[in-house]
């Protein structure tokens, strides 16, 4: 209990800042397996996204892929779209994964090959793009979150309406103009595929100019567009027809009540009318369908039907890893669900004749060691905490014990007693404090403790306050604030204390 709440006076009385942990270096076994998983690996580079992409996020930020937002290549309008390939930034993200280092905003990636769930792994997306010295091989757009839902687990950032709806802020603006389509331009001829993101990219304005100019220049280029499959009017149909473009659909579940409970606004059987739209093109452009799928706290059961469906429509199907909201995470359940889970989707068997089948199942069968992985470190976590409560307990009790034979009238002149020397040791004899200070301090911790019944909280409460390790932070909260504000704060330590039995 003691060590409980000094965390909590820490927290009440001063401010603390957190330290990030670095869990990016990987173990030589763990590298070996993963490259033993990569199509024609292993490569001389961990990922090979800086060696061949370039993702252009919203409000200007320029990284290798979707999921590295922290180790920026460079940012636009600041910098010319050339200067950020060339980047001193660019560089030292290429080093690092030459060094197998994935430190440096790629921990999405180490956490999936630490849980060996190699299939889910986004590194493994730019395995197969040649490697160009002086131009990316796919390019990646997000310019804008212009979004006609609003997604369970979606944040503003990725849905205009959320943020005008939900979250109440403003819209934001976006640096991509015309003149960023101009410098691109250069680009477009080198490229063999891009990628493109919302919001919603079939509302995305400027999308339409970037796909007209790839149609022009490069025809072949792939065009993939990650949609929600709400949007498929005449526009739409007459774009797909002239150019090259692959369709992956965001889709949480084909049950009609628990589809439009997670994608908010859209309209079930409209978007399944469309899926069949999308899967006819796809196989007319001899490609296949693709799927991405959310498990939710709230849809997992479902899991094994969604692959089922993706098999009948010959589409593949990917289970994106969702971290927040934490309600609806998986990641934040306890090991006894996640143990249900795994078990539950262990159950299930399906084919794997054709090559969509063989990968949606190893997809599949890696998401559910995810699961499992999961599982094994909530279990870990469980441990400690009930280890730790039981100390915890312990060190309550002999407290307790300690406690009754001594009166809070005694604590009190003990914690006045420590503010006295506590002021005489603080004090800078050439500014000397007059000693009116201190019987002020010591006026306003008797008025505040008279205020509380000299019980068993009380008297734990005065003994944390003694026992703080950095005692000048009371002195403080003593110089600066009321009676009322010191209350407040002793309450607050008072409240969280714990009855004695």
């Amino acid at each position: 209990m003691i060590s409980k709440v000094k965390s909590q006076i820490t927290k009440i009385f001063a401010t603390t800042n957190g330290k990030t942990v670095n869990a990016g270096v990987l173990n030589n076994k763990l590298i070996g397996q993963y490259n033993l998983s990569r199509k024609n690996g292993p490569y001389d580079s961990l990922c090979n996204a800086p060696l061949t992409n370039m993702y252009f996020g919203n409000k200007g930020k320029v990284s290798a892929c979707c999921f590295n937002r922290t180790h920026l290549l460079g940012s636009y309008p600041e910098m010319n779209i050339k200067d950020i390939w060339n980047s001193t930034k660019a560089n030292e993200l290429r080093q690092l994964l030459k060094e197998n280092n994935l430190s440096s905003g790629c921990q999405s990636c180490a956490s999936l090959i630490t849980k060996r769930n190699y299939d889910g792994v986004v590194a493994k997306n730019y395995d197969e793009l040649p490697i160009k010295r002086d131009y990316p091989s796919k390019l990646e757009f997000e310019l804008s979150n212009t979004c006609n839902l609003e997604c369970k687990m979606c944040f503003g950032e990725f849905s205009s309406l959320i943020r005008k709806n939900r979250e109440k802020k403003p819209p934001i603006a976006t640096p991509y103009d015309k003149h960023f389509v101009q410098q691109i331009e250069e680009f477009i001829p080198h490229i063999e595929s891009t990628r493109f993101f919302g919001g919603e990219p079939f509302l995305i304005d400027l999308y339409y100019d970037i796909w007209n100019l790839i149609i022009k220049l490069n025809p072949s280029c792939q065009i993939v567009v990650q949609t929600n499959g709400t949007v498929l009017n005449n526009r739409v149909k007459n774009l797909l027809s002239r150019g090259n473009f692959k369709i992956n659909l965001s889709i949480d579940s084909f049950v009609k009540d628990s589809y439009e409970s997670i994608r908010v606004n859209a309209k079930y059987h409209k978007v399944m009318e469309n899926i069949q739209y999308f899967n006819n093109y796809c196989k007319d452009k001899n490609t296949n369908l693709g799927v991405s799928a959310c498990p939710l706290t709230t849809n997992w059961k479902e899991l094994p039907e969604m692959l089922k469906a993706c098999n009948n429509l010959d589409a593949f199907i990917y289970f994106n890893v969702v971290w927040y909201p934490k309600e609806l995470s998986l990641s934040q359940l306890p090991s006894k669900k996640l143990q249900e889970i795994n078990s539950y989707l262990a159950k299930f068997h399906f084919p794997d004749e054709t090559m969509v089948q063989k990968s949606n199942l190893q997809h599949y069968n890696d998401y559910n060691n995810l699961i499992k992985g999961w599982a094994n470190i909530a279990a870990e976590k469980e441990k400690k905490q009930r280890k730790n409560a039981k100390s915890l307990a312990k060190k309550e009790r002999i407290l307790e014990k300690k406690l009754e034979n001594i009166s809070a009238v005694h604590l009190t002149a003990l914690f006045s007693k420590k503010v006295k020397f506590t002021f005489e040791k603080s004090n800078n004899p050439a500014q000397e404090k007059p000693l009116n200070i201190l019987d002020g301090y010591l006026d306003k911790t008797n008025i505040v403790f008279s205020r509380f019944p000299h019980d068993i909280r009380f008297k734990k409460t005065i003994n944390t306050l003694i026992e703080e390790p950095d005692f000048e932070t009371v002195l403080d909260v003593l110089d600066n604030e009321t009676e009322d504000q010191i209350y407040n704060r002793v309450n607050e330590l008072y409240q969280q204390e714990h009855h004695s039995k």
